[in-house]
């Protein structure tokens, strides 16, 4: 009989429990998102040559030169992004602007962009960059933070003159 008491007892307080639980569901939630123990989707942005294979590796100086990438947007938000077209003769060298634009993408679109340039007459051999900057707001984070990506293929100049 004893035993019989306990249960229902362990019952009682059970059932009292999920009772609060589901009457302020929404503020359990929204701590525990506070606290990020749920799950969040992932979200980044996707910079890409459209048609890498079709990359040049011969690039004329003075000609005009078509550069097509794609930037999808996962993040979750409308986003707006910021390339330039960059050509350099060291990876790491801050280049010449040959191009730039903005998009703005809402979640899961993606645009392909393409760009003609001429081809500068910096070096025998050229690195072709797409530079992104956007703004993110990080899992955690209260401001949104400037991101970068890059994406580059190096090519051969012909008729370059020094």
């Amino acid at each position: 009989m004893k035993i019989r008491k306990r249960a229902y007892l362990y019952i009682a307080i059970f059932a009292t429990l999920c009772c609060i639980f589901l009457a302020n569901y929404s503020v359990f939630v929204r701590q525990l998102d506070n606290w990020q123990l749920l799950p969040r989707p992932d979200s980044l942005s996707e910079l890409y040559f459209t048609n890498e294979r079709q990359l040049p590796s011969v690039l004329k100086v003075g000609g005009s030169q078509k550069i097509i990438f794609t930037v999808h947007n996962l993040e979750q938000q409308t986003t707006t992004y910021h390339y330039k077209v960059v050509a350099a003769t060291t990876g790491n060298d801050a280049g010449h602007l040959l191009g730039e634009g903005r998009l703005t993408l809402d979640h899961d679109q993606f645009e392909t962009t393409s760009q003609t340039v001429t081809v500068p007459s910096l070096g025998i051999r050229l690195v072709m960059k797409v530079d992104l900057e956007y703004e993110r707001l990080a899992s955690g984070e209260t401001l949104p933070q400037q991101q970068k990506q890059s994406i580059f293929f190096w090519a051969k100049a012909v008729g370059f003159s020094a």
